[in-house]
């Protein structure tokens, strides 16, 4: 397992928007809530589930610093736009 960092975030469909999101524990549930802060170097893992939402994704990195969105699991339903 990775070692804990104030800037890996977490998403999951029984997650809790007030939650810190700092943990698969601790995730948060919608996607708005896990991109509205994410700053450069942050990286947001997406638990598996079906997610709903109608977001503008603006968010910037620096050079050596990006911001990665990851799934975690093997579970693959799909995705429309």
């Amino acid at each position: 397992p990775f070692p804990y960092e104030a800037n890996i975030f977490y998403v999951s469909p029984t997650g809790n928007d007030k939650a810190d999101g700092l943990s698969v524990t601790n995730a948060w549930k919608t996607f708005e809530r896990g991109v509205r802060n994410l700053r450069a170097g942050d990286t947001l893992y997406l638990e598996p589930g079906v997610y709903q939402a109608n977001l503008k994704l603006t968010a910037k990195g620096q050079k050596g610093l990006p911001i990665v969105l990851r799934g975690r699991g093997t579970t693959y339903d799909g995705c429309s736009t």
